[in-house]
């Protein structure tokens, strides 16, 4: 029986509910389900307080047969290229699949990120590089040369009930990723006095986990508008598409330009409700503008963002049209399409 180590951010230790850990236990679930093999894993946010983990890795490594490893930038730099030269001397194979859109800027370089040559010619030589977005697919054989490629798509298990479709007189605003200001949270805030004026019977609604340093900041906006906003704090994974139903349009105004697939947008197309976000580099290839989603400008957005806000509480017939779309939409992402991606590799 073949033994898969899975390598990522779980955050199982202090229950960390983000992009990153919820993919990185979804494909570890995955394969626990669809793989025939003896399966086990490290949780990279547990090796500074228990770095006796580190030995415990290096045993499972040497004694697996592949390697799946989720990385983020610092692991990719620091415990990929370990990973590497291990694999070669005890005979185990690599799969990789990326977190974000950042891939490319990392490896051939940016101002954000330098120069990584080392980690890319060592990625082109394992046994899978699995990105999720096309056009960084695409970049990686066209502009560094990969030949060991495969969009691997970001992926929900879900069994779905009927969607709800709205005719209330308001409009149900929900946001649910890492509260931060770079996930676009101010934008929202800054929005709140248009809705009011324009949007009658509306409300905001926050889930997600806090970024510390944004912490006293976010509260207080809460508060001084708590008569539209409110903050409900973490969903437990398996009531996110139960509760987001109950919503009409999901919003993200991401600052992040190398944004991937958030995992928010799809919970929202699981959920049945489109969603409102920034042009970040990879939107138009996981929202369909007019159709799932509303698309706004990356920067200088705010009457874009208010606008897109008012069209959908005027039109309830095309909010409607979209929350189909978006049920529909949400097909592209199942469970089956992710293990027919990774099973090739296995």
């Amino acid at each position: 029986m073949k033994k898969v180590l899975v390598v990522g951010a779980f955050g199982y230790e202090n229950n960390q509910l983000d992009g990153q850990t919820i993919k990185t236990r979804n494909v570890y679930a995955l394969l626990k389900k669809k793989h025939n093999g003896k399966h086990s894993y490290i949780d990279t946010l547990s090796l500074r307080t228990k770095p006796w983990l580190g030995f415990l890795m290096l045993y499972k490594l040497v004694t697996c047969n592949t390697l799946v490893i989720l990385p983020c930038l610092n692991n990719l730099t620091i415990l990929f290229p370990i990973f590497f030269y291990m694999s070669k001397i005890f005979r185990f194979n690599i799969i990789s699949i990326c977190i974000g859109g950042w891939q490319i800027e990392y490896f051939l370089g940016s101002e954000k990120f330098g120069c990584h040559y080392k980690q890319m010619i060592m990625s082109k030589k394992i046994k899978a590089f699995l990105p999720e977005m096309i056009r960084v697919n695409h970049d990686l054989i066209n502009q560094c040369g990969f030949t060991n490629t495969e969009v691997f798509p970001n992926f929900r298990e879900f069994n779905r009930n009927s969607q709800i479709i709205t005719n209330e007189s308001g409009l149900r605003l929900v946001f649910m990723a890492r509260v931060n200001k770079m996930k676009g949270y101010d934008v929202i805030f800054d929005s709140l006095k248009f809705i009011r004026d324009n949007c009658p019977n509306s409300s905001v609604v926050f889930y997600g986990g806090i970024a510390p340093e944004d912490k006293d900041d976010f509260l207080d906006k809460v508060e001084s508008n708590k008569d539209i906003v409110s903050y409900k704090g973490l969903l437990a994974p398996e009531m996110v598409h139960e509760t987001l139903k109950n919503y009409d349009v999901m919003l993200l105004p991401t600052k992040f330009y190398t944004e991937g697939f958030p995992g928010s947008i799809l919970d929202a197309y699981i959920s049945g409700i489109p969603v409102i976000v920034t042009e970040w580099k990879h939107s138009h290839e996981f929202v369909s503008d007019g159709n799932t989603g509303i698309i706004v400008p990356f920067e200088n957005n705010q009457e874009d963002f208010n606008n897109a806000i008012l069209n959908l509480y005027k039109d309830r017939h095309k909010l409607n049209l979209m929350k189909k779309a978006a049920y529909n939409e949400a097909n592209k992402y199942s469970e089956d399409a992710a293990w027919n991606v990774i099973k090739k590799y296995l």
